[in-house]
């Protein structure tokens, strides 16, 4: 059970932030590295829809052998809200999550049914499940005019810029609203430090293909940890098609119980 739980803390810290119902404000048209940044998250939404791959490691002295890595695949489609996302947890087993029509499914290990929960309460709960992955580039919204250019890299046989910059997640939460903004608060509280440096790497079109960033907090009973996030987005515009469990495959579920 302990491990289940501190597995969670890597979910939560990073997509906890990240709100299926959030929207994004970009900044103006411009050349500058400001902007380039800034309007990524609006050109990659813009794409409709992508494939996703992502990484949340995990380490601390209270994780037994030191940390661990959750791993994820999915697809999601951000102009209709749906999608689905497998997340693989080691030594506990794989969450799969479908979300369509104000709804997030969810089966884990603990339950031989889906779990069928509302998709606003999940996010006015900041839970971090039925969250579009987009929106946790929502961290862009707060980037400084300080970024530093990396020069080109190669993410999945393409080019990207990569980027470096600090954002500010008290600048970020100012530019968003609702619950949206609540949990950017929150991740204030939950990292101790309005600055996160993150990495971004950015195609030609000006959609986000990778982004990364690492961050220490401090977890009642577990101590220091630090969480990382290594998440690629990719075949862009991609075919989503996500379909509800059978009825017989389903029981209703609340805020809780989800994970024991």
């Amino acid at each position: 059970m302990k491990l289940r739980k501190i597995a969670l803390i890597g979910l939560v810290a990073v997509v906890g932030v990240a709100c299926s119902k959030g929207g994004s404000n970009s900044a103006g048209q411009g050349g500058s590295l400001f902007d380039l940044v800034s309007n990524s998250q609006a050109k990659t939404t813009a794409a409709g829809s992508s494939k996703v791959s992502l990484t949340v490691s995990v380490t601390g002295s209270q994780i037994p052998g030191g940390g661990l890595s959750i791993t994820g695949q999915g697809a999601f489609d951000y102009a209709n809200k749906t999608g689905e996302l497998s997340l693989d947890i080691p030594n506990v087993g794989t969450i799969e999550e479908r979300i369509l029509g104000g709804k997030v499914f969810v089966k884990t290990p603990l339950n031989d049914k889906f779990i069928e929960l509302d998709l606003s309460q999940l996010s006015s709960s900041g839970a971090g499940l039925g969250s579009d992955p987009s929106q946790i580039l929502a961290y862009l919204q707060g980037v400084s005019s300080s970024i530093k250019d990396l020069g080109q890299d190669t993410v999945r046989g393409q080019s990207m810029r990569h980027l470096r910059a600090n954002i500010d997640l008290n600048k970020a939460a100012a530019r968003l609203s609702g619950v949206q903004k609540d949990a950017f608060e929150k991740a204030v509280k939950l990292f101790g430090t309005n600055s996160l440096p993150v990495d971004v790497w950015i195609d030609s079109a000006g959609r986000v293909g990778r982004f990364s960033f690492k961050v220490d907090v401090t977890v009642p009973n577990a101590g220091k940890t630090s969480v990382s996030l290594d998440m690629e987005l990719f075949d862009f515009g991609t075919a989503v098609n996500v379909q509800a469990p059978p009825p017989n495959e389903v029981t209703q579920g609340g805020s809780g119980g989800i994970f024991g």
